[in-house]
């Protein structure tokens, strides 16, 4: 190899050194830019939402028709594990049953699938919601990041992102080219039937 040929591929590899860091911070920063250096494993949590009939049909009640939200996940192993089921009545959590710890494997990035009994209710719609972000801050507190809420069409997709704008997220769509904005949280929604990717951020500031 000559003098010329040693120059170059030592530069290149000095680049290298250079930007390679930069490269990580991003990519552990901000996952949702796609950058990946290493594969990371993907796991997806199971949110199945249904109507409770009859839940609280007595007389005197004033607490409504609720909604039952229902989380599933694959552990390590690729076991099912059934994590917990929620209760709605509105926005208003009512009540919780855990089963287990939320044991997905160890550093994923994980997509919340979730599925309606009847996906025009406007109740499960909000529950799910609901449901989702109390989902989310669990993955983040144990160390995990969320790529994703996958649901079955693009009204569904609509309709979701509605009821998690009651909640503070605000569809980047919304926000206009030429505005500044910071955010805490980005979330992405997903309609499975025309693979179409709606981003929301919370906390966005101008």
């Amino acid at each position: 190899m000559n003098k010329t040929r040693r120059l170059f591929v030592n530069s290149k590899l000095a680049v290298l050194i250079l930007i390679m860091p930069v490269f990580l911070l991003v990519s552990s920063r901000y996952p949702a830019l796609g950058f990946k250096l290493f594969d990371q494993s993907e796991a997806v949590v199971e949110l199945k939402v249904k109507a409770a009939k009859n839940l609280f049909d007595y007389k005197g009640t004033t607490l409504g028709e609720p909604v039952k939200a229902s989380i599933f996940f694959t552990d390590k192993e690729g076991g099912k594990g059934h994590y917990e089921d929620l209760w709605f009545t509105g926005a208003t959590a009512i009540g919780l049953n855990r089963f287990s710890e939320l044991s997905v494997p160890s550093g994923s990035s994980v997509a919340i699938a979730i599925g309606f009994e009847d996906a025009g209710s406007a109740a499960q719609v909000q529950a799910a919601a609901n449901a989702s972000l109390r989902i989310l801050l669990d993955l983040y507190v144990a160390g995990h990041s969320v790529s994703r809420l996958e649901v079955a069409d693009d009204d569904t997709a609509r309709a979701l992102i509605s009821s998690l704008g009651q909640t503070g997220f605000v569809e980047s769509a919304a926000v206009l080219p030429d505005e500044m904005v910071e955010s805490s949280l980005s979330l992405s929604v997903k309609s499975r039937s025309s693979s179409r990717l709606y981003s929301l951020n919370y906390g966005v500031t101008q």
